[in-house]
């Protein structure tokens, strides 16, 4: 859902969200990525576990049972989707400039002067700019998961 995004948003992002701190948003991003590196790793091990395997031999001679082994793979790599979609879709949303900040900056670890380098904007714009595309990253991310509960 596209939303009209206003760069004179005079609020900070902490005003309307007191009680996220800096610290959540890191770990979200910090999630992301481990799960985009972990849903690799699940596909792997999902072809690595055989299909099926003979009933007529001991369920002794396994540690673990190849359909229950397979089947919370599966579900693992459900949930990891599901998160990566959403996050995904929370991106998409944002207008492209507050996307390439955040991804930048929370998903390649890179430093503000660098974007703001590279971007060519002046630092003060810069900033004003990155707490924009926090705010509506945030406003993305709670209405998404409030559309989700409905």
């Amino acid at each position: 859902m596209k939303r009209d995004y206003q760069l004179s948003i005079s609020r900070n992002w902490k005003e309307v969200y007191p009680e996220i701190s800096r610290k959540f948003i890191h770990e979200l991003f910090e999630k992301y990525k481990y799960y985009m590196m972990l849903t690799k790793q699940l596909e792997t091990d999902a072809q690595n576990i055989p299909s099926s395997f003979n009933l007529d031999e001991l369920a002794a001679k396994s540690n673990y049972n190849d359909g229950q082994v397979q089947f919370k793979i599966t579900e693992k790599k459900a949930d990891i989707d599901n998160f990566l979609k959403e996050m995904d879709n929370v991106l998409r949303a944002l207008p492209a400039m507050f996307r390439e900040i955040i991804i930048k900056y929370y998903i390649n670890r890179r430093r503000d002067i660098e974007i703001y380098i590279e971007l060519g904007l002046p630092k003060s714009s810069y900033y004003y700019l990155k707490n924009c595309a926090i705010l509506a990253f945030l406003d993305e991310y709670f209405a998404n998961d409030l559309l989700k509960r409905l």
